[in-house]
């Protein structure tokens, strides 16, 4: 990606860089391999991040709308849930009392 001389001078100190760069790895498939350039980018600094913040609103705002289309699939989970808690919890209390019963 840069040729050796180049890196030299950055190592020495003779060269530095007056802008940020980011290097990344753009996956095509299921395999990555790191040590390959062919999908090795380069970009600065501002332009990553920037791209980078944009994806992840995007990504919350797409879980957010798939929460809000299927809210009757997740809500009789929750329900179903909190049911299964209240009656382990009553299943404890019951045990509770037969054991001072007991006692």
């Amino acid at each position: 990606l840069f040729s050796d001389e180049l890196i030299a001078y950055a190592q020495s100190g003779t060269v530095v860089s007056s802008k940020s760069f980011v290097l990344f790895h753009v996956c095509q498939g299921d395999n990555c391999f790191y040590e390959s350039d062919e999908d090795l980018y380069i970009v600065d600094l501002a332009t990553y991040l920037a791209n980078v913040a944009t994806y992840h609103v995007e990504k919350r705002q797409n879980y957010c709308q798939a929460c809000e289309r299927f809210i009757d699939t997740c809500v009789v989970e929750e329900e179903v849930e909190e049911q299964v808690e209240e009656e382990v919890a009553e299943e404890v209390a019951e045990e509770e009392v037969a054991q001072e019963d007991e006692a």
